[in-house]
């Protein structure tokens, strides 16, 4: 009963789904980045000679490098610096042929990484705390595991060795999460 409520607390399917749904649409966002990405590079490189500043000066390099290391906050302070560049020398690109929509678009792209990011955090702040919250249930139930393994292995320890190894931590453990993994298929 006590390691179902552990259970339960640590992984509620609550914040789990929701962070995953999370993960899912930061990680779509962020592939959707490249495109839009590629299409303003193209612009910066035919108004090169005006803006001054070449493609890795510009910023695309450090957001490519974070986008391919999946390091989202990197990508919200990369993707800032190149939306910065690009509305400053909006002039400029604009007339290469980049538009006001284009630059909208990038921005709300950034926003949107920036609050999906802040929400995933959140989800998992909040987890943590119901975790932490019950920490002493959590040392109840550490208490209870180790009664179990003193208890076990004393019994064991002249009668019968070989069931000594079913009262480790390890052991103890695994049979516990495959309870938990049953009553969830359940």
């Amino acid at each position: 009963m006590k390691i179902g409520l552990v259970s339960e607390i640590v992984n509620t399917r609550f914040h789990i789904n929701k962070i995953k749904v999370v993960t899912k649409a930061i990680d779509l966002l962020l592939v959707g980045t490249y495109p839009k990405l590629s299409l303003l590079e193209k612009y910066v490189m035919m108004g090169r000679s005006e803006i001054g500043l070449s493609s890795k000066d510009f910023g695309f390099s450090a957001l490519r490098k974070s986008l391919n290391d999946g390091d989202v906050e990197a990508v919200e302070t990369d993707f800032a610096f190149v939306v910065h560049n690009a509305t400053t020398y909006f002039g400029v690109l604009e007339t290469k042929g980049f538009t006001a929509a284009a630059l909208t678009e990038l921005k709300d792209l950034a926003g949107l990484i920036t609050s999906e990011n802040d929400l995933q955090e959140a989800l998992k702040s909040d987890k943590r705390q119901a975790v932490l919250a019950n920490g002493a249930l959590f040392e109840e139930v550490g208490r209870l595991i180790k009664d179990l393994q003193d208890t076990g292995k004393r019994l064991f320890k002249y009668t019968n060795k070989e069931l000594t190894k079913d009262f480790t931590m390890r052991y103890i453990l695994s049979q516990i999460r495959h309870e938990g993994k049953k009553k969830e298929d359940e």
